[in-house]
């Protein structure tokens, strides 16, 4: 059975499910239900699935999706599919962060190889990191940090709080994300548009660029300005004019930021 996700939103394997089982009632009476990874259901009825994850992997429709496995009284009955589609805007955003000047562009992701692959393919992103519980994804980004300096978390999930929190500056889906990764992010997108955040780095550099124009010529102005009136050669009228004009000068200079 597959169940496409419409959101995009990533999704965690059952392992990081602080509750890994649950017991409900089924046709005939009281019964044992879980539901989750491979790994999980394995050490539930304590024996390998490999059997029932072949069958699965025959299955044409299986790569790039997301497998969770049913056991019901230490039987397997079935295993559902989930597939996370790639969010419209993501296809092209790695190339334009690089054409920003972002060293490298990841993927933190608790799923599993196949499926972390799948996306990254289509989103061209080329570091992969896979089936990372929320502590992992925090230390992954310590790890960056140290080695690039400043990293941009982007996420949306209950699992990605702590990373978001972690990350020189951490940006959350705040339209479909979940409320504690909002509070824990520094940034909250109000749209559902990863590629916004390609959108703030433009934004942010430009206003960089512009604040730096106006630092160089206001105070190098001022500088040979001042030489020249040491001189003399300055009215006092005109004096008390000029510096008006520059601070007017680099005012409207910094309006181009929009």
């Amino acid at each position: 059975m597959s169940s496409p996700a419409g959101t995009g939103r990533d999704r965690e394997p059952a392992d990081a499910v602080p509750s890994r089982t649950s017991r409900r009632n089924v046709t005939g009476g009281e019964h044992r239900l879980v539901v989750g990874s491979r790994g999980l259901c394995a050490r539930a009825i304590r024996r390998s699935l490999d059997p029932e994850w072949a069958k699965v992997r025959s299955i044409g429709p299986y790569r790039g999706r997301r497998v969770s496995f049913l056991v019901i009284d230490e039987i397997p009955v079935g295993a559902i599919l989930f597939e996370d589609p790639v969010r419209a805007d993501v296809p092209g955003l790695a190339d334009r962060l690089r054409a920003l000047h972002v060293e490298i562009v990841g993927l933190l992701t608790g799923d599993n190889r196949e499926t972390a692959n799948a996306v990254a393919q289509r989103a061209g992103i080329s570091v992969v990191e896979v089936d990372l519980l929320p502590e992992r994804k925090v230390e992954r980004v310590q790890e960056f940090r140290r080695r690039y300096g400043s990293i941009v978390m982007v996420g949306d999930g209950i699992n990605d709080a702590a990373a978001l929190a972690t990350a020189s500056v951490g940006v959350a889906m705040g339209a479909q994300g979940s409320g504690i990764s909002t509070e824990a992010a520094d940034v909250v997108l109000m749209v559902d548009e990863v590629g916004r955040v390609a959108d703030g780095i433009s934004l942010g550099q430009r206003m960089l660029r512009i604040a730096h124009q106006g630092i160089v010529f206001g105070l190098g102005a001022s500088l040979v300005l001042m030489g020249i009136a040491g001189f003399g050669l300055i009215p006092p009228a005109d004096g008390a004019v000029i510096p008006e004009v520059l601070d007017a000068t680099v005012i409207f200079n910094a309006l181009r930021v929009r």
